[in-house]
C-alpha cells in the first residue's frame, strides 16, 4: 500500500441538513496537512462521509478531531473521504473535545493529557464501567448495559442529568472547571430508568420477584396519547412534552394504595359498628373510635405528591 489512507484532521465545517446546496448526510469537512497548503480555501476540501451506520447518529463539532479514511485508488488528494469520530481523549472532553486535546494519549502527542478525572470519589457512578457497554451522550445523559458475570445480573440503565461540573476549588479557575465538564456524579435529582433481572432479585411473599423497573426522578408523570386533556402538548416535534407545568395542571395525582387502604378500613369500621339507640339501651355510639378516626383523617396525604396521571 503506497499512500497513508488514515490520518487526524480537525473539523472546520458540518454539513447542515437544512442548508441550502447540502444534502443532508452527516458529512463534514476536515483538515489535513495536505489540506493547509491549499491556501485555506475551505471549499478546495472534499466532504467526508461517516462510516458508521446512519442509525448510530454520532456527529462531531467543529474544532474536534476525526479519522480520516481515504479510498487507496484515488488517495487524500482526489479520492473519496470517510470519517469516523469525533476523536475524545478523557471522558471529561464528552461535551467538546478540541482537536488539540484529541490526540493527547496518542504515541505521537505533542503535550500530555490532562489528568484522569477520578480524582477523588466524587466521580464514582458518573461514567459507565469500562466492562460496561454503553451509549455516552455530550451532556450528563446515557445508555449503560451491564452484566454481572459472578452474580448472573443482568441491567439497563437510561439515565438523564448523571453528572454536573466539579465545585472543589482546587480544581476550579474561577468559575471554569480545570478537568471538563459533567464529571461528577449527581446524587441529588438525577432522572433515570433502571431495569434489573437476577433470581430472587427481591424477596418476601408480597414482593417477590427475579425481575423489577425503578423510574426515578423529581416529578413522574405518566400519560397516555389518547388523553384529548393534554395530547396536543406533548407532541413537541423536538421537545415531546411542552410547556410541562401547564400539563402537570391537568394531570391526577396517583393515591398511595397503603394509605387509601388505611382510609377505607376506618370507613368500614366506621360503617359496620355504627348503632342507634333504642329504649333501655346502655350504650350507644362509636365505642371503637372509628367515627373520630374519620373525623381527624387528613385525606390529601392519600394522594403522591409526586407522582401524576393522566
Amino acid at each position: 500500500m503506497g499512500n497513508v489512507l488514515i490520518k487526524i484532521g480537525t473539523v472546520i465545517e458540518v454539513e447542515n441538513e437544512f442548508s441550502k446546496g447540502n444534502s443532508g448526510g452527516l458529512r463534514i469537512r476536515a483538515k489535513i496537512d495536505e489540506d493547509k497548503r491549499k491556501e485555506n480555501k475551505n471549499e478546495l476540501i472534499p466532504w467526508a462521509f461517516p462510516l458508521l451506520p446512519k442509525s448510530l447518529q454520532i456527529v462531531p463539532k467543529e474544532g474536534e478531531a476525526v479519522l480520516l479514511v481515504a479510498d487507496e485508488a484515488g488517495g487524500f488528494a482526489s479520492g473519496q473521504r470517510y470519517y469516523i469520530g469525533p476523536l475524545i481523549s478523557q471522558p471529561q472532553f464528552n461535551t467538546f473535545c478540541p482537536a488539540s486535546n484529541a490526540t493527547t494519549l496518542l504515541k505521537f502527542a505533542e503535550r500530555t493529557p490532562l489528568p484522569s478525572m477520578k480524582w477523588n470519589s466524587d466521580t464514582d457512578g458518573a461514567f459507565p464501567d469500562a466492562k460496561d457497554i454503553a451509549l455516552i451522550g455530550r451532556g450528563s445523559e446515557d445508555v449503560i448495559l451491564k452484566y454481572d458475570d459472578s452474580s448472573k445480573t443482568s441491567e439497563v440503565d437510561i439515565r438523564a442529568g448523571i453528572r454536573g461540573d466539579q465545585t472543589n476549588e482546587s480544581l476550579m479557575n474561577g468559575s471554569t472547571p480545570i478537568i471538563g465538564h459533567n464529571i461528577i456524579f449527581n446524587g441529588a435529582d438525577p432522572a433515570y430508568i433502571q431495569l434489573k433481572y437476577k433470581k430472587g432479585i427481591a424477596t418476601g411473599s408480597k414482593k417477590y420477584a427475579n425481575s423489577l423497573v425503578n423510574i426515578v426522578a423529581d416529578r413522574i408523570n405518566i400519560m397516555s396519547n389518547k388523553d384529548s386533556t393534554i395530547n396536543h402538548d406533548i407532541h413537541e416535534k423536538n421537545g415531546l412534552v411542552k410547556e410541562v407545568d401547564s400539563v402537570m395542571d391537568r394531570l391526577h395525582q396517583v393515591p398511595k394504595g397503603d394509605v387509601l387502604l388505611e382510609f377505607l378500613n376506618i370507613v368500614k369500621g366506621a360503617i359496620l359498628h355504627h348503632v342507634h339507640p333504642w329504649a333501655s339501651m346502655e350504650e350507644a355510639g362509636d365505642k371503637p373510635g372509628y367515627v373520630n378516626q374519620l373525623k381527624d383523617f387528613d385525606l390529601q396525604k392519600i394522594l403522591s405528591e409526586y407522582v401524576r396521571i393522566s
